[in-house]
């Protein structure tokens, strides 16, 4: 059997030989220097190149900027960009360099609140900012002092495991700022067994941590009663007692320190009279030192809120009226003052009763 093939000339075909070069690997393709005070050490940069035990050659294409030895090593010298080229017999590999004027961190500071209240399961991120922005290497290194509950990572990402507190450090350099963190459950009614006004007495129309109360019939003790019939209604002169006005308040002694979340109020039943509004004071046991002057304590205002006291006076939708604070205070005193501008109908306030919602962790 013959077999004929077809297309198939004789002779050379030609082609380029191959050329094997030895191309140097360096440990780095780009650095960042650093020069002036305070730069230190950052000015240079020892590059290692590989294979190791070959000879290559060294170069900067802009000595003014940053010079090389024949070892590898980069000096700093001005600000600038260069390129460092290492060479083999036939090919070369560059490296870029950038030198910058070396700008201390001065400070940092943390954007938003030194204490931040979140739920359970919540993640958000805690953002510091250098003085100056320009500052040259900002490494922030963060912290937990309760990683189980508040866990950190880097760049201020926190994560509420569960319940509970701690403290997120941020620190750079000699620089150090804390967050509070506390991971609640928030919305909880406050028992009102151990409440008390301070210098309470329910003979006496007006005292140090009250405005005034109609006696004996209508006292501040009956908003914290969980009874609607009863109520707090200032003084207004019968029997001789006196003739208050506006501003009207009250001072309540939590029986102990507390993340209060939410207060309420619910009017006298039937009526429409009262008070507009109010603004919500509160204090810590701390801020509290002269317990018999309550108007020398450290008072943070919590707002200002409307009150409705309904559109007639029968009107008998008394709803439990709730008010949620921005803050979420920690606080065992709470002040509700009545100002002018928050008078009603008539001279007098009247309130059926005062609730403090809390968190727990």
């Amino acid at each position: 059997m013959v077999v004929t093939l077809a297309g198939i000339t004789c002779g050379c075909v030609s082609f380029d030989n191959y050329k094997i070069t030895e191309k140097p690997f360096v440990d780095k393709t780009s650095v960042e220097l650093y020069i002036g005070e305070g730069a230190g050490d950052r000015s240079q940069i020892q590059l290692v190149s590989s294979p190791s035990g070959k000879q290559y050659k060294w170069n900067s294409l802009d000595p003014t900027v940053a010079t090389v030895s024949q070892t590898g090593l980069i000096t700093a010298l001005s600000e600038g960009f260069a390129v460092i080229t290492i060479a083999s017999a036939n090919d070369q590999t560059n490296v870029d360099v950038w030198v910058r004027k070396w700008v201390p961190l001065e400070d940092f500071l943390i954007l938003g609140k030194d204490r931040i209240i979140a739920s359970r399961s919540d993640r958000f991120q805690i953002i510091a900012v250098p003085e100056p922005l320009n500052a040259s290497e900002v490494d922030i290194q963060w912290s937990s002092s309760n990683p189980q509950a508040i866990q950190v990572f880097e760049n201020g990402w926190v994560v509420c495991n569960d319940l509970g507190g701690a403290f997120i450090t941020a620190k750079a350099d000699e620089i150090e700022k804390k967050v509070e963190v506390q991971a609640i459950l928030g919305n909880v009614l406050m028992d009102r067994s151990k409440w008390s006004v301070p210098g309470y007495a329910t003979n006496i129309v007006s005292g140090i941590g009250w405005s005034s109360q109609d006696v004996p019939a209508n006292l501040v003790a009956h908003m914290f009663d969980d009874n609607l019939a009863t109520f707090w209604h200032a003084s207004w002169g019968a029997g001789g007692s006196i003739n208050t006005d506006y501003p009207h308040w009250f001072i309540v002694d939590l029986g102990e320190e507390v993340i209060i979340t939410h207060v309420s109020m619910t009017k006298r039943r039937g009526f429409n009279n009262m008070q507009r509004g109010f603004e919500l004071f509160t204090s810590t046991e701390a801020n509290a030192v002269n317990l018999s002057d309550p108007d020398t304590w450290e008072w943070e205002s919590q707002g200002e809120f409307n009150f409705n006291p309904g559109t007639s006076a029968q009107d008998l939708n008394d709803f439990e009226q709730k008010y949620p604070l921005a803050e979420f205070p920690s606080a065992r005193y709470v002040k509700v003052y009545m100002g002018t501008k928050f008078k009603g109908a008539n001279n007098y306030a009247q309130t059926a009763d005062f609730k403090v919602y809390i968190g727990i962790y």
